[in-house]
């Protein structure tokens, strides 16, 4: 009896994290904790980039945002095998080369179940995202790495299932 062969592409792991593209390149991630470039005309791989190597349980690439020469990717760090308490990931790369440029982790020992959603929203030294397993909205500073404000939009219920938005001065969530 034959049996029948099944081929998976890398790109087939990419559908929970939202993308971000420019004239150059279509930037994804995975659940695999990767990040890629592909050039937009070719689909080539430009770089691909294991955001982290040593991950003991899933971690989630769950969206991508660029400003300057930079790709901001934000993921989740699930702590336990089947879920429960999960850790917020950010990585600054380096839009050319793929290069870490920095990672930042939220705390392990704070007590909400922290997983972001969407792409992060660049707004001046902020990358703001929805915090859908903590209930609220985090501003992170990317220049010194630190938590600037975390609002929580609902103790009982879970946070936002959208990307931020910024319109006339108001952000949106």
């Amino acid at each position: 009896a034959r049996r029948a062969r099944t081929a998976t592409r890398p790109y087939d792991t990419f559908q929970r994290a939202w993308a971000a593209v420019d004239d150059r390149a279509l930037y994804v991630a995975s659940r695999e904790h990767r990040a890629l470039a592909l050039d937009v005309t070719t689909g080539a791989t430009l770089w691909e980039t294991d955001l982290m190597p040593d991950c003991p349980q899933l971690c989630v690439q769950m969206g991508i945002a660029l400003a300057g020469d930079t790709v901001y990717v934000a993921g989740e760090n699930w702590r336990y095998r089947i879920g429960g308490q999960s850790t917020i990931t950010l990585a600054a790369l380096d839009r050319r080369t793929g290069s870490i440029l920095w990672q930042w982790e939220s705390d392990p020992r704070d007590p909400c179940q922290c997983s972001p959603y969407g792409r992060p929203l660049v707004v001046g030294r902020l990358l703001v995202f929805s915090d859908y397993g903590g209930g609220g909205v985090i501003a992170f500073d990317r220049f010194d790495r630190t938590v600037r404000w975390r609002t929580t939009l609902s103790a009982q219920y879970f946070g936002p299932r959208a990307t931020p938005a910024l319109a006339d001065g108001l952000l949106y969530v």
